[in-house]
């Protein structure tokens, strides 16, 4: 699974998540994106967006496993 993380989440995080391919937005480069654009991009490309962004839920449209085509690779949202 390819799971991104956000700012904020502890980088060590990564080696409880063995089998999967973690990676930080500032290790795409990403880190000055916003996090509407940042989704975009992300949902093209991770599995899994990981995030501490308490407000996050209310500055963007996000959809809910349910909501999502569940056969795509590119449908959960975590956020810790």
């Amino acid at each position: 699974m390819r799971i991104l993380f956000d700012q904020g989440v502890p980088v060590p995080l990564r080696k409880q998540l063995t089998g999967h391919e973690v990676t930080t937005c500032k290790e795409k480069g990403w880190d000055q994106i916003t996090n509407g654009d940042l989704i975009t991009q992300a949902e093209t490309l991770f599995d899994v967006f990981v995030s501490t962004d308490q407000n996050l839920k209310y500055q963007q449209n996000l959809k809910k496993p349910e909501d999502c085509d569940s056969d795509s690779p590119n449908h959960q949202l975590a956020q810790t």
